[in-house]
């Protein structure tokens, strides 16, 4: 994500010294570890949008991260199940 390594992602956010590891990153960025939140604080500043954005799940990132301009996100199509 963001053309960085989960390494990377850690010492960009200045994690690479605390109980959270590459693991870690891996587990949130496939949706199997819920992060904690200087973590999503951590990705929506690098992505430049709002916390909101990763958290509610009616709003969509953006189409280009990291955006130009704080993002609000999208909203997210409504599609009916069949």
């Amino acid at each position: 994500m963001f053309g960085l390594s989960q390494n990377g992602i850690l010492i960009r956010f200045g994690f690479q010294n605390t109980t959270i590891d590459a693991k870690s990153v891996s587990g949130y960025e496939r949706g199997e570890r819920e992060p904690p939140l200087l973590v999503l604080y951590a990705y929506a500043k690098l992505a430049n949008v709002y916390l909101d954005v990763l958290v509610d799940d009616s709003l969509d990132l953006p189409d280009i991260i990291p955006s130009d301009e704080k993002s609000l996100g999208k909203k997210k199509r409504i599609t009916a199940k069949r």
